[in-house]
């Protein structure tokens, strides 16, 4: 059961840091686009 809750809390973090990360490229694209 850890096991599986570690794996979780990782997938979890490197969906959070992804998401982070295509909001800021977005953003980026936004301020050049204008």
């Amino acid at each position: 059961m850890k096991d599986i809750l570690e794996e979780y809390g990782q997938t979890a973090a490197i969906v959070i840091i992804g998401l982070s990360m295509v909001k800021i490229l977005w953003a980026v694209m936004g301020a050049l686009s204008y």
